[in-house]
């Protein structure tokens, strides 16, 4: 399924180191789903794997379509191929590790050809929340190549970004940010309550 929005031209790169990526990747899902909220409302954007203008979806064991999100790029990139450290983790030798099978997994999936792009805080949660929405389809947080992520319904996940983002970061808005197009959009409602 295709979905319209701008891409970020120029994301704002948050690099994670190899160490980050071993330690997050060893969290619950649950817990990769806390750190998914922390980090994108601190940089103001998502992942997503993208080819063209389609975007990687999966199904879960119940039969529902997800949109598959990430923080950070390289947990999208490791989703589609683990890296050395993550078949460490396995407790599997990476030189005797099957990747005849993980490129099987990987082509299964269909993602062949996919790579990482971000999209801005704002369109996020004012486009394409409202378009999964619409279409019935869940938002997939955080899979890994080893353990599905949460699939929130769409209303939990903008409230819990929201809740997130007022907390930490609603003091001093960014000029452009979404935090300030919300503020600004509050005040056109406090102003002018009837329109």
């Amino acid at each position: 399924m295709d979905f319209k929005f701008v891409l970020q031209q120029y994301p704002r790169y948050h690099d994670v180191g190899p160490e980050q990526l071993a330690a997050v990747m060893k969290l619950t899902a649950a817990q990769r789903y806390e750190h998914f909220i922390k980090e994108i409302t601190r940089q103001e954007q998502v992942c997503g794997l993208c080819m063209r203008d389609h975007w990687a979806m999966t199904r879960v064991q119940d039969g529902r379509s997800v949109f598959l999100l990430w923080p950070a790029a390289q947990y999208a990139k490791s989703y589609l191929w683990p890296d050395t450290n993550q078949i460490n983790e396995l407790g599997e030798d990476p030189q005797h590790y099957d990747y005849d099978a993980q490129y099987d997994e990987y082509t299964r999936k269909g993602l062949a050809g996919y790579v990482p792009r971000f999209i801005e805080l704002g369109e996020f949660m004012e486009i394409l929340l409202p378009q999964l929405r619409q279409n019935g389809i869940y938002p997939g947080v955080f899979f890994t190549p080893f353990e599905d992520g949460m699939v929130p319904a769409v209303e939990e996940l903008a409230q819990r970004v929201d809740d997130h983002y007022m907390e930490w970061y609603s003091d001093e808005p960014k000029p452009g940010s979404w935090e300030t197009k919300r503020f600004n959009a509050w005040c056109r409602k406090v102003e002018h309550p009837n329109s």
